[in-house]
């Protein structure tokens, strides 16, 4: 029992891959049976034509295709599996993206609400002392060397980026002028990639950031910054996101 609940589990978890494994086979199936069932109906339509030229019957395309229909049919179940499993494949990863979307929203609405009552509770300075504890513990696990350090021309002050783990020089006020154009962009371009927002403050494009951002109709671009010490004792200004970006393809 455990073993067909394994093997279920294994089938559920990856069925997109699998129908997507099954959707490129099944492409070149239809086409290796399309070619081979091709002579096959070639043979027909010839023989058919002989035995109408013989007896002055004349046969219309439709003739033909009646009588070249079961040739095909394997042909045509084979390529409407294929297109099932297509379909079937985008539909799931279409169902998962959403329930990963609507997670991400009943998460991003608790740590709102806990960071909210963490403030009323404990006081903006204390609220702000632990969220700077937070920061030094992030720069302790991810020490900056020298040749780790981004120079944008964009200010002196050395800064580290959360969601990249990139140390950049910078300014906060310059951080904030690059959030508000792109907030201004958005009302009229409707998105903003991540990557839109690396590139405005001078560090490169990451993978992940054509795939990622904010849309007007969710959140606006939005940072934090809270602070820490490097292991030579230098202040470096970590960014936060309270609205983080999210998938948007």
């Amino acid at each position: 029992m455990n073993l067909l609940k394994t093997i279920t589990d294994g089938v559920s978890k990856n069925s997109p891959m699998i129908l997507v494994s099954l959707a490129a086979g099944g492409v070149i199936g239809t086409t290796v049976m399309a070619v081979k069932a091709t002579p096959k109906a070639v043979q027909i339509i010839d023989e058919a034509k002989k035995l109408a030229d013989e007896h002055s019957i004349s046969l219309a395309k439709r003739d033909y295709v009646k009588m070249c229909r079961k040739v095909y049919l394997p042909t045509a179940i084979m390529g409407a599996a294929t297109i099932a499993c297509m379909v079937g494949s985008h539909n799931i990863q279409t169902r998962r993206t959403a329930a990963v979307a609507t997670l991400y929203s009943i998460a991003e609405a608790s740590l709102d609400a806990y960071q909210e009552k963490v403030t009323k509770t404990l006081g903006a300075t204390k609220e702000q002392k632990i969220r700077d504890e937070i920061s030094q513990d992030r720069l302790d696990s991810d020490p900056v060397h020298d040749n780790q350090i981004i120079i944008t021309g964009k200010g002196d002050a050395l800064c580290y980026d959360s969601l990249s783990g990139r140390y950049f020089k910078s300014d906060a006020e310059k951080i904030r002028q690059a959030v508000n154009e792109l907030n201004r962009r958005m009302m009229t371009e409707m998105t903003i990639e991540l990557n839109d927002l690396y590139w405005a403050i001078g560090l490169e494009a990451v993978k992940l950031g054509s795939e990622v951002g904010w849309n007007i109709d969710d959140c606006m671009i939005e940072v934090e910054f809270s602070s820490g010490l490097t292991p030579d004792k230098e202040p470096c200004l970590v960014v936060n996101y309270p609205n983080l970006p999210f998938q948007m393809w």
